[in-house]
């Protein structure tokens, strides 16, 4: 299992004519020019203090497309096979990964109003408004989708804590 603790950067953006997403950033791992990189794609790897999340905050303001960023405390707990499924707690995310893509897609519950996915039962985290799946029945469906459609999946527990 795999155990994320950490602080990451929760910027709210929105482009006209689509619903508004809710992306989850961490420390940049080598990409960009920002102290700031996305979490699905840095291996999700949390900033490393309080000051440097608030410095990536600022930075991400400074972009267009974003119109808030709030720091949050994070707790995502992944497993890498079926049979640890005990070790988790609800709420619950699924973990989509692909060899050709070294992004780790974060799949939560879908929720009338918003994107879901082209044809799996979920919705992309950061489109749904950072809504997990309440219950593991529904993350396991949802992951044989994502699975059935080509891609890999883990179940994940998922705590997100608003800090200011």
């Amino acid at each position: 299992m795999r155990s994320i603790d950490g602080i990451v950067c929760v910027a709210i953006g929105q482009d006209p004519g689509y619903p508004e997403q809710h992306i989850l950033f961490g420390e940049n791992m080598g990409s960009g020019t920002g102290i700031y990189q996305a979490f699905e794609s840095n291996g999700f790897t949390p900033f490393q203090n309080m000051r440097r999340a608030s410095r990536g905050g600022r930075q991400l303001l400074q972009r267009p497309y974003f119109r808030a960023a709030r720091l949050a405390h994070l707790s995502l707990r992944i497993i890498d096979v079926p049979e640890e499924v005990d070790c988790l707690q609800a709420p619950f995310v699924v973990v989509k990964s692909h060899p050709d893509d070294p992004a780790h897609l974060l799949i939560g519950a879908y929720v009338e109003g918003r994107p879901g996915m082209a044809c799996d039962p979920g919705a992309f985290l950061r489109d749904n408004g950072l809504v997990p799946i309440p219950t593991l029945e529904r993350a396991e469906y949802i992951a044989s989708e994502v699975y059935r459609h080509g891609s890999f999946a883990h179940y994940a527990s998922f705590r997100l804590q608003y800090l200011r």
